[in-house]
C-alpha cells in the first residue's frame, strides 16, 4: 500500500481531536497509542508517541472500490490538519 504519513507537533489535546474526527468521519475508533483498525472497506494502522509528538499512519489496506491510496492518504491528511 502507500507510504507512512508522519505528522509532528501533535500534543495531547490535538490527540484527542484527532481520534474524535478519525471515528466521525472514517468510523475507525483510535482506542490506543499504537494499533490499527479498520472501517468503510480500509484499514489503517497508526502510532503515536506523546513523548516526540509524532503522529504515524499507515493505509494498511483498501478495497478495490475504494478510491486510489493516495486519496485515502490525502484524506486522512485532513483530517489530522482539521482537528
Amino acid at each position: 500500500m502507500a507510504d507512512s504519513q508522519s505528522f509532528q507537533g501533535i500534543d495531547a489535546d490535538k490527540w484527542l481531536r484527532i481520534k474524535e474526527v478519525v471515528l466521525n468521519k472514517a468510523g475507525i475508533g483510535i482506542n490506543s497509542l499504537v494499533g490499527s483498525g479498520s472501517a468503510k472497506g480500509i484499514t489503517l494502522s497508526w502510532s503515536y508517541s506523546p513523548d516526540t509528538q509524532v503522529l504515524i499512519t499507515t493505509l494498511v489496506k483498501r478495497s478495490f472500490y475504494d478510491p486510489s491510496a493516495d486519496v485515502i492518504d490525502a484524506d486522512i491528511a485532513e483530517m489530522v490538519k482539521s482537528a
